[in-house]
């Protein structure tokens, strides 16, 4: 699976792609977003333990996910062919929103079915990790076990909010499924628990390098019913949802 992020500045593309194949996007305009990208990039570059004067080589650094490689090249090199369509921002854009639109499309056609990031991405060796879930079994799990029972259990969230969908008095316009801070919280603790390689490698790309929002609730006083004129004639306190952004792994 390869992981590529890209911005102008004023926008944060990421793209997941599986063998050249574009499965999960995503777009952030928030500066704190963008500032956080280019800090912990810029961070990276300057621990470059090999990398001398040239411009043309692949360097070694401890990266934040495992077997991770750098390849600095110069604005003149020739960007290989599975990215030469995608030089230009809004090339990513466009790829990211025809993304979004299939997803919706199959989303509405089986909208009955609970999805999940995970929908998209596949974790070997788990059956809750990956395409949803390869067992209807609850009790039956991959073979990196640990893993799997914190995606499992995260996966069974009491309070989520599908795709392109509203609750708890807040849209979900996003193309995942967001769950509550709880489980958010419960499901790094678990990785971090579990601490094998593939746990902490779900929890890096979970939550430090993907930066999923989970939501939390308030309560707040809504309008339950109107006159004719648009005048609130009864308030009523309920729980509203609000987005909010997971603490790093």
């Amino acid at each position: 699976m390869r992981i590529l992020q890209i911005t102008n500045g004023t926008i944060l593309i990421q793209l997941w792609s599986v063998n050249n194949e574009l499965i999960d996007c995503d777009f952030d305009e928030e500066k704190e977003a963008i500032d956080f990208f280019l800090g912990r990039f810029n961070t990276e570059v300057n621990e470059f333990n090999d990398c001398k004067d040239s411009f043309n080589q692949t360097c070694s650094f401890n990266s934040e996910v495992s077997n991770t490689s750098l390849t600095i090249k110069s604005i003149t090199n020739k960007l290989p062919d599975d990215l030469h369509s995608l030089q230009f921002i809004d090339d990513f854009m466009e790829q990211c929103q025809q993304l979004h639109e299939r997803i919706r499309y199959k989303y509405t056609a089986i909208q009955n079915k609970r999805w999940k990031r995970a929908d998209l991405l596949v974790f070997p060796g788990t059956n809750w990790c990956g395409s949803g879930s390869k067992t209807k079994n609850y009790k039956e799990l991959g073979v990196n076990a640990a893993a799997d029972r914190c995606c499992r259990d995260h996966d069974y969230c009491k309070h989520t909010i599908a795709p392109f969908s509203s609750k708890y008095h807040l849209f979900n316009y996003r193309f995942h499924t967001v769950s509550h801070c709880d489980c958010d919280e419960r499901f790094r603790s678990c990785l971090r628990k579990s601490n094998s390689g593939t746990s902490n490698l779900i929890g890096k790309l979970f939550f430090n390098v993907v930066k999923i929002k989970c939501f939390v609730f308030k309560k707040e006083k809504i309008c339950r019913k109107r006159s004719w004129w648009g005048i609130c004639l009864k308030m009523k306190k309920t729980r509203q949802a609000y987005f909010k952004d997971s603490d790093a792994y």
